[in-house]
């Protein structure tokens, strides 16, 4: 699927503005260097969990690989915050259906803005 495409380049975009390589980023968020490959091309759906900590280990936030802009790079708003990396720490605990509907929810409402 595109959407996957388009992930898997920001993934990539943040990762080497980071300095890792794919064995690097695999090894802190528990994936082999064959699943970042396959997630940086499309090839792989990365999962709300392992995005929540490729967000936390590049520092970017997680709104920069969900947004709807196309392959548009570099990210508008790169960083997260000391108060979102508190939040991401506390989002890996909760289960993903939960987290699904939250980015739901936040797409409809930063939509209507």
């Amino acid at each position: 699927m595109e959407i996957y495409k388009t992930i898997g380049n920001k993934i990539k975009y943040a990762r080497t503005a980071r300095g890792l390589n794919q064995l690097e980023l695999g090894d802190k968020i528990g994936l082999s260097r064959v699943s970042i490959v396959n997630i940086e091309k499309g090839r792989q759906c990365v999962t709300l969990d392992k995005l929540i900590k490729i967000s936390k280990v590049t520092n970017y936030k997680i709104s920069n690989f969900l947004e709807d802009n196309g392959d548009k790079l570099p990210f508008k708003t790169p960083y997260i915050s000391r108060i979102e990396k508190k939040v991401l720490v506390e989002l890996d605990k909760i289960p993903n259906i939960v987290l699904k509907n939250m980015i739901k929810t936040y797409k409809i409402i930063t939509k209507n803005k």
